[in-house]
């Protein structure tokens, strides 16, 4: 396949752009931002800078590179959307309409893009499944469930096109910089030895999806089949907090967890794996401790730490090799 990814120089978008460059895809990264050098893009990935909202570039792009699948990844996140809710409209709504056209207007058929437990806001009801109705109570989760919603419109204008929305929760890894960053900090803070750890202590749990899960339900949609619904959940793993920091301090002995009070966004986190199971494949295949292990193991591995002994490592996951030292 010939795959062009928007947002590809971002935390999600280069890790996709390395899963298919290593299983023989053609790959086309194609981002306002200029990937930085430690994000490991092979040399056979091609880096195209130039903006979502422009229709006639990513027309031209798709033409030029000949592009199967579009995997589109470019937003603005949760604190850009409120800080500028008018530039988070702009780019994740009006951009991911670009896209959309764009592909129909060059023949791309399938659009894989990605949207978020925020379009589903708080929910009444326990583990809303992928037909609960949208209830975004963020300017971040009203631009992804229009997302949401224009992909449903199009199923019906445009029944030829395949638009495939992916609903993550929390997707954590090493690498991550923009966002929800207060876990990610926790992560790291653990990773890189500090005497003390500061971690929001929520009272409920929340998503937990290990980067690599998230690539794996991003590839599996590619070529799946034709989705029932405009966007699937793709939920990892549902777990406190507290959790996490016990694991990471059974890691890290000499470590201090200090928990501070914190609240989680309103947003219905337990929301449930539903038809992508069956319609495409997808389970998530990392655990909560093991994902931590990997993401620490990782961040090591880049500040030049001594590596940490990590056991009972999955060999088929993608990230085996990729984030041990």
């Amino acid at each position: 396949m010939r795959v062009l990814i928007t947002g590809g120089a971002g935390f999600l978008g280069g890790y996709v752009a390395r899963r298919l460059s290593s299983l023989g895809h053609s790959v086309v990264v194609y981002d306002e931002a200029v990937p930085p050098p430690e994000s490991g893009l092979p040399a056979e990935v091609v880096v195209v800078q130039w903006s979502v909202l422009d229709r006639v570039a990513l027309v031209d792009t798709m033409d030029t590179h000949r592009i199967d699948r579009v995997v589109h990844l470019a937003t603005l996140l949760t604190g850009a959307c409120a800080e500028d809710p008018a530039q988070g409209a702009l780019v994740n709504g009006v951009g991911t309409a670009t896209v959309f056209d764009a592909a129909w207007q060059a023949g791309v058929r399938r659009v894989v893009y990605g949207s978020s437990v925020a379009a589903l806001g708080y929910q009444s009801e326990p583990a809303p499944g992928d037909t609960a109705m949208l209830n975004p109570t963020s300017v971040y989760g009203a631009t992804k469930a229009f997302a949401e919603m224009l992909a449903g419109a199009l199923r019906t204008e445009r029944p030829e096109q395949e638009l495939v929305g992916l609903r993550f929760g929390w997707v954590y890894g090493a690498g991550r910089v923009r966002g929800w960053t207060a876990l990610q900090e926790m992560i790291e803070a653990f990773a890189l030895g500090r005497d003390e750890v500061p971690y929001p202590d929520y009272d409920r749990p929340n998503d937990w999806t290990y980067v690599d899960d998230a690539v794996d339900a991003v590839v599996r949609c590619l070529d799946s089949p034709r989705p029932s619904v405009p966007a699937y959940n793709a939920p990892g793993a549902y777990r406190a907090v507290q959790d996490a920091a016990a694991h990471l301090g059974s890691r890290f002995p000499d470590a201090r967890p200090v928990p501070y009070p914190a609240e989680l966004p309103p947003v219905a986190w337990d929301f449930r794996l539903d038809r992508i199971a069956h319609e495409a494949g997808y389970r998530p295949r990392v655990p909560l401790e093991m994902g931590l292990d990997l993401a620490v193991a990782a961040v090591r591995r880049e500040r030049g730490l001594p590596p940490m002994d990590i056991d009972n490592l999955p060999e088929d996951s993608a990230v085996h090799e990729e984030a041990l030292p």
